[in-house]
């Protein structure tokens, strides 16, 4: 992935990724994959240079979410 040359002001993103989360049933101790699909909402602040010369954003996340189903457990997570 390749760094951007001009950094965006602030703004409002939405980031969308997947994530695998193995459960496992205290009982029975049997255990499934289930394939979760996440959303995080975040908030850019403007650019600034830090003293050292590198730039820089404030990042503040505001929400985030992941869903998936279990058929194991039978109901979605």
């Amino acid at each position: 992935m390749e760094f951007p040359k001009a950094i965006p002001f602030w703004g409002n993103d939405r980031m969308v990724s997947s994530m695998l989360l193995r459960v496992k049933h205290k009982g029975t101790g049997e255990s499934e994959d289930v394939m979760l699909t996440s959303t995080m909402e975040l908030r850019r602040g403007n650019p600034y240079r830090l003293s050292s010369g590198l730039r820089a954003i404030d990042v503040r996340i505001r929400e985030w979410r992941a869903r998936g189903f279990s058929k194991l457990l039978g109901k979605t997570m």
